[in-house]
């Protein structure tokens, strides 16, 4: 520590002057490695005002006037528009691309296109886009006159009965049916 100023080991130096340090560090005019600025990536340091610039940014962040802000809340990635506002570029699991910013797939949904669910959290199917609780052991959904979602279709070893549940073949059955 030497005038308030924190120095670090750096990867590639000749002799006793760094050519390069690790990311989120930058180097000094006396050749040692600063630490940057939270969630600065690169950054420049002014030894006169003691200040750090950012170059660019950790991914959640965005960089606005030599500074590393986090994106809006859900966005895994922004940019800043013309008026200086972040826009999110792609969401978090379970999030979806809404305007400027991310919105929520629903429940149950971690993956969508709008409002309409891709593929659905573990122990959900897919229903037209809604996730919705899977009969055990249930393959395929069909929605029936009155709109109810019903199992149509078993994984194999298992058969649906008339309450539309999905139930063990007999040890001893290849296939079977239930009457």
């Amino acid at each position: 520590d030497i005038n308030g100023e924190s120095y670090y080991y750096c990867p590639k130096k000749i002799s006793e002057r760094v050519i390069e340090c690790y990311d989120g560090y930058t180097k000094n005019n006396s050749y040692n490695c600063l630490s940057c600025p939270t969630a600065c990536r690169s950054c420049s340091y002014n030894s006169q005002s003691k200040t750090f610039n950012c170059s660019s940014c950790y991914p959640s962040y965005y960089l606005i006037f030599g500074e590393c802000k986090k994106c809006p809340i859900n966005c895994k990635s922004c940019v800043v528009n013309h008026n200086n506002m972040p826009i999110c570029t792609s969401c978090n699991r379970g999030y979806y691309i809404m305007g400027n910013s991310c919105g929520n797939c629903g429940p149950n949904c971690n993956s969508c296109n709008g409002n309409k669910c891709d593929i659905c959290s573990s122990g959900f199917c897919n229903d037209n886009g809604q996730c919705i609780k899977c009969s055990e052991n249930c393959l395929a959904y069909i929605k029936d006159t009155n709109g109810i979602t019903r199992c149509k279709e078993c994984y194999s070893s298992f058969a649906l009965n008339s309450n539309n549940e999905c139930l063990k073949y007999p040890n001893d059955c290849n296939s079977c049916y239930i009457k």
